[in-house]
């Protein structure tokens, strides 16, 4: 039974057509809520990778509706030479494509840190700036302020600061402060506070939300700000480091109303899950959890034995099957001979196609033709009086026919293009094959009841 219904191929085939990059292999994130212990799962959303040399190229958003995946939107990465993102590019999908909706373009200073983002919007098929945020570092290349500026339709315009500053000489953040811009003046918005354990983990965040206002006399102007709401969220760890609790209250405030409480579950279980049990303001209890799986493509890679006659069914094909999320289902058509398991075997001479399902829901097909024995150079067949000679040839070779029927023969190149047909009614025909290069050639011989194949080298 599917644990869930993931079409990982569909990304990896979809991705293929919108990059340039090669698909190496897909993260795939599933998000469960339910309402309370008894109700059991509900899939909410599915997030899917497409990851090329280490670098994710595409994200694939799905919603669950109706027991099936919806598709929600599509984001694109594009990479500099140096490997660093570039461009983004967020598209929507519109019940029939994907419409791309926002672009955001990435700037990097000669540090290799980033400089800037710009949006855009696609209007009409245009795209039009919308915002940009700018980032400054000090000599540690730790990030002290992050600025945005909208754009006005002819210049940018500078709108919201958030400055952070750092304990001493750590890399902790210790403090963030945001400021909005209105009428020249800048007003503190909010202020957030931050508290580690002794081994570097965040322990306790304090968040205030902040009134701001300007206060005029004749002698003076400035900015009066006091604490409108405060939030702080506690967290809890084991011995592992793993995060056992989150804790949630409103510590000042009109209503004081704010809580939540988080307990943290970790199973490895199909992939890396992790539970919590959310009690909140509202006293209902809900639960989550996001299942983990990365994978890479699924393939299947087939050999053929080849039969020893046209009638003969002793024709085996091997099957080896990688990637995807094991078990696998295969299915061959048309549907004959003996799994092994491994394979197929009691085949007769022919084509057969390979359709393998994981256990996620991903497919993938391949096909295979199982041909006939070539023995001494020459393919007989005592039942039909069929023969095609020689294996080795220096520039023509003989069918001969004596079956009684017309025989259709075509010669083609190890890429599929066919070089030469020819039609055999009876007795000896010579085909010659001197326009053809040197190398190797595949030949099939076909009529009612009858098929041979296999394959001949040509040197002249």
């Amino acid at each position: 039974m599917k644990k869930t219904l993931i079409i990982a191929g569909t990304l990896l085939s979809l991705t293929a057509t919108l990059t340039a990059s090669p698909v190496d292999s897909v993260y795939v994130r599933i998000d469960r809520t339910g309402s309370d212990s008894l109700t059991g799962w509900s899939k909410t959303f599915e997030f899917t990778d497409s990851i090329s040399q280490g670098k994710t190229i595409a994200s694939l958003k799905r919603r669950w509706v109706n027991n099936s995946w919806m598709n929600v939107s599509l984001t694109r990465y594009s990479f500099s030479a140096d490997g660093k993102i570039s461009v983004e590019l967020n598209a929507d999908w519109n019940g029939q494509e994907f419409q791309p909706v926002q672009k955001r373009l990435v700037s990097y200073a000669a540090t290799g840190l980033m400089n800037s983002e710009t949006f855009y919007f696609n209007t009409g098929g245009n795209w039009a700036p919308v915002s940009r945020n700018t980032f400054e570092y000090n000599t540690a290349e730790e990030q002290t302020s992050e600025s945005l500026s909208n754009w006005s339709g002819t210049t940018w315009e500078l709108s919201s600061l958030k400055t952070r500053c750092y304990y001493g000489s750590t890399s902790l953040p210790a403090c963030d402060s945001t400021y909005i811009k209105s009428d020249g003046y800048w007003y503190p918005v909010q202020a957030v506070f931050y508290d580690y354990t002794g081994t570097g983990q965040l322990m306790t965040l304090s968040t205030q939300d902040l009134f701001s206002y300007l206060v005029s006399d004749p002698d003076t102007e400035y900015i009066f700000s006091d604490v409108e709401r405060e939030y702080t969220v506690t967290t809890e760890y084991d011995a592992a480091g793993n995060v056992l609790a989150t804790h949630g209250v409103q510590t000042w405030g009109s209503s004081q109303s704010w809580s939540f409480n988080h307990t943290y579950y970790i199973s490895d279980g199909m992939g890396h899950s992790v539970e919590f049990n959310h009690s909140g303001t509202n006293n209902q209890d809900y639960f989550s959890s996001t299942d983990i799986y990365h994978l890479t493509p699924l393939a299947i890679h087939l050999e053929a034995t080849p039969a020893s006659c046209a009638s003969c069914n002793d024709g085996t094909i091997q099957m080896s099957i990688s990637g995807g999320y094991a078990p696998y289902l295969p299915v061959w058509a048309p549907y004959s001979g003996i799994n092994t398991g491994s394979g197929i075997s009691g085949l007769h001479p022919g084509n057969y196609t390979f359709t393998v399902e994981d256990e996620l829901g991903s497919t993938a097909t391949a096909a295979v033709e199982v041909g006939l024995n070539l023995i001494s150079g020459i393919l007989n067949n005592d039942l039909h009086n069929f023969s095609i000679y020689p294996a080795i040839s220096t520039g023509e070779i003989f069918l001969e026919n004596n079956s009684g029927q017309t025989l259709k023969t075509v010669i083609y190149d190890l890429t599929g293009k066919i070089c030469i047909t020819s039609e055999t009614t009876s007795g000896q025909t010579v085909l010659n094959l001197e326009s053809l290069s040197n190398g190797t050639y595949m030949y099939r011989v076909a009529g009612t009841g009858i098929l041979y194949s296999g394959k001949l080298i040509l040197s002249h």
